[in-house]
């Protein structure tokens, strides 16, 4: 894919690298569960931030080296916490992201598509205790 810009009477052209093919099925992942296309990178941005920061040091560097550079930015908090204030827990931050503040079954739903599919994408290159991991956060949002 080719971006331009124009400055003035110039015309910058760069190679924009295409997704890679774990981070078109993560996005996929929160598509299919229902969330508004506007709000799918940061929903599925609030997922992975809120799986990596609960992670132990030497699980969630696993994690992030099995996945490609463009996902792996999507696991790393952009700076600092913002909202630590104000949201309890994972389930109320998702259902902030995506949109569904008053619908906590519809970000469960969004979290179990995200980390079934993270599975798929990281599982044959993490260790078990990693995949642990992903089941144990699915089951500390709970289910519907």
């Amino acid at each position: 894919m080719e971006a331009a810009d124009t400055l003035g009477h110039e015309t910058i052209r760069s190679e924009t690298p295409a997704e890679s093919a774990a981070l078109l099925r993560l996005l996929g992942a929160v598509r299919h569960a229902g969330v508004p296309e506007n709000r799918v990178e940061i929903t599925l941005r609030t997922v992975l931030v809120c799986l990596t920061e609960r992670m132990p040091d030497d699980a969630r560097a696993e994690l992030l080296a099995a996945l490609p550079d463009d996902a792996r930015a999507f696991a790393v908090p952009p700076g600092p916490r913002h909202f630590t204030h104000t949201v309890r827990d994972a389930l109320d931050l998702v259902q902030m992201a995506a949109g569904t503040r008053d619908d906590p079954d519809a970000a469960r739903t969004v979290i179990r598509a995200v980390m079934q599919t993270l599975e798929v994408v990281v599982g044959d290159r993490v260790g078990e205790h990693v995949v642990a991991w992903l089941e144990a956060f699915t089951g500390y949002v709970g289910t519907p």
